[in-house]
């Protein structure tokens, strides 16, 4: 393939991505359609102090149907399906919001982890430049200076690195997470039948 056509076909493509146009209901929130035509392995089969949790399937469709999306986008999941009754509808509800819950979870704690990582490499990193001028003032040692000078500038970048760009990531899924948390989740019927039911 030549180089101008993969040029054309990369033209088309952001072209279609910003012309793309998310369905939205009446609060402009985003709509991620869910059809459901068995949901015996809708809920994992593992929950934690006896709260149902979505199972891993369900998950990466959530993921795989919003991954793509501004993260400041609201949502709302529309469930189409005939087999899911009113109670499993409430059950539903509280394990979609709990997938999300504990997805926030993680990511909070990820971001106090790398914000202590970055302030101890950043320490480290100073007390390593203090040294190298130490070293190099009171014993005049070239090799060993030069050496303690690139592993602190190894250090301070590793900070910045982990509180700058590694923290973004985790912010930007921590947004998602909080709009999953918000998501509107609404059941539709479905006009075919379900496998099982």
């Amino acid at each position: 393939m030549k180089t101008t056509e993969r040029r054309r076909i990369r033209r088309e493509l952001r072209k279609q991505i910003r012309s793309r146009i998310y369905p939205r209901d009446a609060d402009d929130r985003i709509i991620i359609p869910l059809t459901v035509t068995d949901d015996s392995d809708f809920l994992s089969v593992f929950s934690e102090y006896g709260t149902p949790h979505i199972c891993a399937d369900v998950a990466d469709y959530l993921a795989e149907k919003t991954d793509y999306l501004p993260p400041t986008e609201r949502l709302h999941l529309q469930i189409r399906s005939n087999c899911i009754t009113q109670e499993e509808q409430e059950i539903y509800r509280v394990a979609i919001r709990e997938y999300y819950m504990n997805q926030y979870i993680r990511n909070r704690r990820e971001r106090i982890r790398n914000t202590v990582l970055s302030a101890v490499l950043a320490a480290a990193g100073l007390l390593l430049l203090v040294l190298t001028g130490f070293l190099d003032e009171r014993f005049g040692m070239p090799i060993w200076t030069e050496a303690a000078d690139i592993a602190a500038w190894v250090f301070v970048w590793e900070a910045v690195d982990v509180s700058v760009f590694r923290n973004y990531s985790v912010r930007i899924e921590s947004m998602r997470s909080v709009n999953g948390i918000d998501m509107l989740v609404e059941f539709l019927p479905l006009e075919r039948s379900c496998a099982g039911k």
